[in-house]
Formats: C-alpha cells, sequence, structure tokens
C-alpha cells in the first residue's frame, strides 16, 4: 500500500491510498484460503445442523466432506432436512438445531466470529 500526499498548496492536504488489488485478490481466492473458510465455516455452524444420530453432523471426511470453499453433507437426507420446514429438531446434542443451519448460524453471528479469524489469519501473514 502506498500513499501520496498531495503539494497543491492551492487544494487541502489529499491523501491517496494506492492499493495493489491483484495482491489482496490472489490471498484470499486460493484454495489454502478457501479450505481454512471451509473448515471453519463448517465448526461455526456445527452447533446449528440437526443431531439426533450423528450422522448429518457427521464426521469430517466420512459422512461431511470439506473442501476449499464448500462443505459437503455427504448423507442422502442432508437436502430434505436442510430444506424441511416446521420439524421439531432434537435439541439434546445440539442446542439450536435447525433446517437451514447455516442461514441460523449467520443470523445468531457465527459469521463475525469467522470474519475474526480469516481477518487474523490474513494479518498474521499467513497468506
Amino acid at each position: 500500500m502506498n500513499s501520496k500526499i498531495s503539494s497543491d498548496k492551492s487544494a487541502a492536504t489529499v491523501i491517496r491510498v494506492e492499493l495493489d488489488e491483484s495482491k489482496i485478490i490472489r490471498k484470499v481466492t486460493n484454495d489454502e484460503f478457501g479450505l481454512l473458510v471451509a473448515k471453519t465455516w463448517r465448526d461455526l455452524i456445527d452447533p446449528f445442523v440437526p443431531y439426533r444420530t450423528g450422522q448429518l453432523a457427521g464426521v469430517e471426511g466420512t459422512t461431511v466432506q470439506v473442501s476449499p470453499w464448500e462443505i459437503w453433507y455427504k448423507m442422502k437426507y442432508a437436502e430434505y432436512v436442510y430444506y424441511s420446514k416446521g420439524w421439531d429438531f432434537s435439541k439434546n446434542m445440539h442446542k439450536s438445531a435447525t433446517d437451514h443451519w447455516d442461514i441460523a448460524a449467520e443470523k445468531a453471528g457465527q459469521k463475525n466470529k469467522l470474519y475474526r479469524t480469516l481477518n487474523n489469519a490474513l494479518q498474521s501473514g499467513r497468506f
């Protein structure tokens, strides 16, 4: 990032900030960053995933696959449960279990936690 101060005496002081957008875009669009996004988001939304037998919430790599930029719930009934409306999900294991669990997690502030985690990773120089 470069800053330039205007030396034009007839104008007020102007500081112009120039960013190398391509460098920023490379940092946040690579697969390593995408995997961090997906893994972190899976952890943050997990308490909202319905949990009766544990198969839907699953174990990463068996019933849930996490790859850059996506989380795949591999159980055949996952889509049916996700798009259900008005079901009374058990709250024994996941107190916040609901349909559309990613949207519920976002409304509960989990996306802000995701942003903080990603910002911290970027600030640490990891990417």
